[in-house]
């Protein structure tokens, strides 16, 4: 509304108006743009302090470190309050819930046992517990041992 009014007055000759008119726009401007810049740099001050971290055992010792240095091999532990930071399957709980009210519509605590994947969209309610990251699997169960070619999984018929 202060540019067309800046124009009006220049064209009804209003010289010295139509220049304190737009004087003043020009310094409103200025000063929004100064407080802009110094909102930006707060904010990413702010981001710095807030940034995602976790633990992980990494090379047989545990670590904390930015969530976006998670890589593959990582075990990461869980606590309650703590936000998956990568998918991947419960190795071992201690009676996890997790909290996936960002993946659903409403809020849902499940609990998680051992083989449950993790989202990094859910956090840890309640529990503690060590997941893989993406890409590794759960240890496998403890299987039978090979049977011998042409054997079968019945008994011999007596």
């Amino acid at each position: 509304m202060v540019v067309p009014a800046a124009v009006a007055l220049f064209v009804l000759g209003e010289y010295q108006g139509a220049i304190a008119v737009s004087g003043m726009a020009i310094v409103n401007s200025a000063i929004g743009l100064v407080q802009e810049v110094r909102a930006k740099r707060h904010l990413d001050k702010l981001a710095l302090l807030v940034e995602a971290r976790a633990r992980v055992v990494r090379d047989g010792t545990v670590r904390a470190i930015p969530a976006g240095e998670v890589v593959r091999g990582d075990t990461v532990l869980l606590n309650a309050g703590e936000a998956v930071v990568a998918d991947g399957p419960v190795l071992e709980s201690r009676f996890l819930e997790v909290d996936e009210a960002l993946l659903r519509a409403s809020r849902i605590r499940c609990a998680a046992q051992r083989g449950t994947n993790c989202s990094p969209a859910a956090s840890a309610s309640r529990g503690r517990a060590r997941t893989g990251p993406t890409g590794s699997a759960p240890p496998p169960s403890p299987t039978p041992p090979p049977r011998a070619p042409g054997a079968t999984s019945t008994p011999p018929a007596r």
